[in-house]
């Protein structure tokens, strides 16, 4: 506020140095103006009386004598030749030159001179140091410093309130409206001037770390397997939902492979969990290094994953199958003192020749991975 203030002030002195200028200027030549005039007057009644230079320079030294405030000189010769008033300006003083013209009742007696021409040249100089204004002209001075300062202020702090405090309002309004909608936010960046609204600022911008570090570790949880780090159940749901949808806009045919690991039980009774949560996260990480290109891996849960690949259909089958077996065959896990070559049952649907709906898929597919593992079990 303060800010507004000086500018206010500023400007108010440049604006009154040159309004009273003009003030001043328009005060002296109306003076001038109007004492040239009464002149004039005196100077016509004399003239008519048949007067001479002597007496009318006698008529110019009663007019000093009564205006002492200004110094009036008249010129009947040599005279600067003027069209109109000229008002000159030095440090000290300021003098109006009033050219005198010839008017239609000088004819009768100038009947050589011609209407409108300068005859003579009226002088009035002024020293500003006695230039005494009007109480009007104070008045008016008065009221407009004071509507002038009033609007001044007025809209210094306007656009001081404006930038710095609802401007900065308005972001942290954005802010909330964003946090309410979960949409990723914003740092507020735009810093103010004002203690109480900057800390506000750095308040909502630790509280958006917070709440963004927080959503992302939600949305995580909800959609991603905290052991293995793949896509969990919900997501895969919502994945195959996106997949059937495109895959029925293409044209193209895609095939899951739903897969458990064999005999996991046992390795978990027998060896610990420790040993089968490294199982899982063994499996999850040869399935999904190998087929990150050509498809997605999610945890159904338990010990029991499915793979999506896309443009895959029933004749690819085999040879996915293979490509698991062998993963696992070349790559044994190792957890301490366990090193064993974990073993998996397949089972696959493909889409649109085993179905054409998302249970309807996990359901062949499961029904095809039983039969594989009724059909090892007997082996």
């Amino acid at each position: 506020m303060s800010l507004s203030a000086v500018l206010s002030l500023i400007f108010l002195g440049v604006f009154l140095f040159f309004w009273g200028q003009k003030v001043l200027t328009n005060h002296v030549t109306d003076a001038s103006v109007s004492n040239s005039k009464a002149m004039m007057v005196g100077l016509q009644a004399l003239m008519k009386k048949g007067a001479d230079s002597e007496e009318l320079q006698k008529l110019v030294r009663e007019m000093n004598q009564s205006f002492s405030q200004m110094d009036i000189q008249l010129a009947t010769t040599d005279f600067k030749k003027l069209d109109s008033v000229e008002v000159v300006r030095s440090e000290q003083n300021m003098t109006v030159h009033y050219p005198v013209k010839v008017e239609k009742q000088c004819i009768a007696c100038h009947t050589e001179e011609t209407v409108g021409s300068q005859k003579a040249l009226i002088t009035h100089q002024f020293p500003l140091s006695k230039v005494v204004f009007s109480l009007t002209d104070v008045m008016v001075l008065l009221v407009t410093f004071t509507l002038i300062s009033f609007l001044i202020m007025f809209a210094l702090t306007f656009l001081y309130l404006r930038f710095w405090v609802i401007s900065p309002l308005k972001d942290l309004s954005h802010f909330i409206d964003q946090i309410n909608s979960h949409d990723e936010l914003d740092y507020l960046s735009k810093r103010t001037n004002i203690y109480e609204i900057e800390r506000i600022r750095h308040a909502f911008n630790r509280l958006g770390k917070a709440l963004s570090d927080s959503y992302g570790k939600t949305v995580q949880a909800a959609h991603f397997d905290a052991l293995t780090g793949v896509g969990n159940r919900r997501k895969m749901l919502d994945e195959l939902v996106e997949e059937l949808k495109q895959a029925r806009e293409s044209g193209s045919p895609f095939t899951i492979f739903l897969m458990d690991l064999n005999q996991f039980k046992p390795i978990n009774d027998q060896y610990g969990h420790d040993v089968g949560d490294a199982a899982l996260v063994h499996f999850a990480t040869l399935l999904k290094t190998h087929f990150s290109e050509r498809g997605q891996l999610f945890r159904m849960g338990g010990d029991e994953f499915l793979l999506v690949l896309n443009n895959t259909d029933q004749t690819n089958v085999p040879n996915i199958k293979k490509q698991v077996h062998d993963l696992l065959s070349e790559h044994p896990l190792e957890e301490g003192a366990f090193k064993q070559t974990l073993q998996t049952s397949i089972g696959s649907a493909t889409y649109p020749d085993n179905a054409t709906d998302v249970d309807a898929l996990i359901k062949h597919a499961d029904m095809a991975m039983l039969k594989d593992k009724n059909g090892l079990a007997e082996a």
